[in-house]
């Protein structure tokens, strides 16, 4: 028992120094030329409302998304409440007045957040590409997974915790704008 006690904190420990690791040298470079320390994302409410929005925002490099229409007056109307939606509570309200008046366009904003996060791109270009070759990558991870998973024992623990940080980041990633890029480190992780 204490054994697996400990490999449990030096799995944690790891994961851990991975990301201190990941992101040290850009903080220093940060520190060196500003001499403040900088969060990886101060964007906090304003990430939540671009992924709720980032059909309607095209900020001057967006691509045309070719959502319904439905989704698109969904999107308008958050949009609409930019003035409302100052901490991330307030979104509650918005997304259940949404859904009251629209809950078929909103579930399938929903969706497509969650999908996005496997292909979408911030300028909403080469996504079908995109998602092609992530659904192979996607097919080689299930099979590795479900290989990994029969063998037992350590095996099916690094499954059952790839899994876990896979869908931690894609809850991060739904709950910001839905991309590709955030998905990246855990991506790694699974292969």
């Amino acid at each position: 028992m204490v054994s697996q006690m400990t490999a449990r904190g030096n799995y944690q420990d790891c994961a851990l120094f991975g990301n201190v690791v990941a992101v040290a040298p850009w903080e220093v470079w940060a520190y060196v030329k500003t001499g403040n320390i900088i969060l990886l994302s101060t964007n906090g409410v304003k990430s939540m409302r671009d992924g709720l929005t980032f059909a309607v925002e095209s900020k001057g490099y967006r691509q045309d998304s070719g959502l319904s229409a439905d989704v698109v007056r969904v999107m308008d109307d958050i949009r609409a409440s930019e003035g409302e939606t100052t901490t991330f509570s307030d979104f509650r309200s918005i997304i259940s007045q949404e859904f009251r008046s629209h809950p078929i366009a909103v579930i399938k904003l929903l969706l497509l957040k969650t999908a996005r996060s496997w292909y979408g791109t911030d300028r909403q270009r080469l996504e079908g590409p995109t998602l092609l070759i992530q659904f192979m990558y996607l097919v080689l991870v299930a099979w590795g997974a479900w290989s990994a998973w029969k063998r037992g024992g350590l095996h099916r623990k690094f499954v059952i915790g790839a899994l876990l940080m896979t869908l931690y980041s894609w809850g991060m990633t739904f709950l910001a704008l839905s991309i590709l890029r955030y998905m990246v480190p855990v991506g790694c992780c699974l292969f």
